[in-house]
């Protein structure tokens, strides 16, 4: 059986000579940087469908918004080898002496998949869209402290400066989100407010109307099946990898869609997927059996710390166009009664 698991290449890229490069450091590597490889499809998958492309609507933990748009990170990306935020598509950043005033200045050279720039204005605008409560945006509450807004605004094209009410242990990340493109979604705001913006971007959009500032772009989509996407050449033009070359290394994504985690393992040992992450020690004797058997040419790879993906069941505590959902699910008995049906 050919080969089915493979790491997944670090979603680092390289820049143009008028970009503001972002470098993967070389200790997030597994493989030293100079000897990946390149092409091919990375293939992965997800155990219920999508609802939605719109990144100001979507209520799934594994999106495709997330996929296009914010999979690598955001202003800030958390280093998962010293457990801190460092500036991505900020460059650098500064605090006030009273730590409630941040100033951001932008990563130079970034551009959506359309070859559009990546300013200011797409910040602000979608954090206009994100905390606007008729939208029902699932990061909301998360720019509000005690209830007053954090403010955001446009210093110039290059530069965004975020005003907090109060001192907050996790400004750096409520600031690590990411911005959807302003040249798409402003001008339906202005017009329609959040009515429009919540009719943007179904799964029935054409892909090309779809724009991604991550190392990949939405391709296709197919109920129950599958979602596609393409390497996003323009993200290549501001991140490198350590040996300073351009990302993503392989030419696209493949996310099938399966009922459960037996299915994934099933696809996983029948060849079709490229990772699986084991979730009891039944399915990691599969995998092991396979591998020792010869039958899987694969590799394990142990005590790597906890899975950084979970599932979970949320409670949309901002669900404004459905009083009855909403008193629900802020009612502390009904969470306390679903914790205790849930296994």
């Amino acid at each position: 059986m050919k080969k089915v698991l493979v790491a997944l290449a670090a979603m680092a890229l390289g820049s143009s000579a008028a970009a503001q490069a972002f470098v993967f450091p070389a200790k997030w590597y597994g493989t030293p940087a100079a000897e990946a490889k390149r092409g091919g499809t990375y293939r992965s998958s997800v155990i219920s469908d999508y609802k939605t492309l719109n990144p100001f609507t979507t209520a799934e933990a594994n999106n495709i918004p997330q996929t296009i748009t914010d999979a690598t990170g955001g202003l800030f990306l958390f280093d998962v080898s010293t457990g801190d935020y460092i500036p991505y598509m900020a460059a650098s950043y500064t605090v006030s002496a009273d730590k409630l005033v941040w100033t951001m200045n932008l990563r130079k050279g970034m551009k959506w998949s359309d070859g559009k720039p990546i300013t200011a204005d797409d910040y602000v605008t979608s954090f206009k869209i994100a905390t606007d409560e008729d939208v029902g945006d699932n990061r909301y509450d998360s720019f509000f402290i005690d209830d007053k807004p954090v403010r955001l605004e446009k210093v110039d094209n290059d530069t965004i400066r975020a005003i907090f009410p109060k001192v907050a242990a996790d400004a750096i990340e409520v600031l690590s989100f990411t911005a959807s493109p302003n040249h798409i979604f402003g001008p339906v705001y202005a017009s329609r407010g959040a009515a429009g913006i919540k009719a943007m971007w179904t799964l029935s959009t054409p892909a090309a109307q779809v724009v991604s500032s991550g190392a990949y772009k939405f391709a296709s989509y197919r109920p129950g099946e599958r979602a596609t996407f393409e390497k996003n050449d323009f993200f290549g033009e501001w991140n490198k990898d350590a040996a300073g070359a351009a990302l993503p290394y392989t030419e696209g994504r493949t996310i099938s869609i399966v009922g459960n985690t037996a299915a994934q393992l099933a696809a996983f040992l029948g060849g079709s997927l490229d990772v699986f992450a084991p979730v009891n020690a039944d399915q990691l004797s599969q995998v092991k059996r396979a591998i020792d058997g010869g039958g899987l040419k694969a590799e394990l790879r142990a005590n790597l710390g906890a899975n950084p993906t979970s599932q979970w069941i949320v409670w949309n505590w901002n669900r404004k166009a459905d009083p009855f959902k909403q008193k629900i699910f802020r009612d502390p008995n009904f969470r306390r009664a679903m914790s205790h049906l849930a296994n």
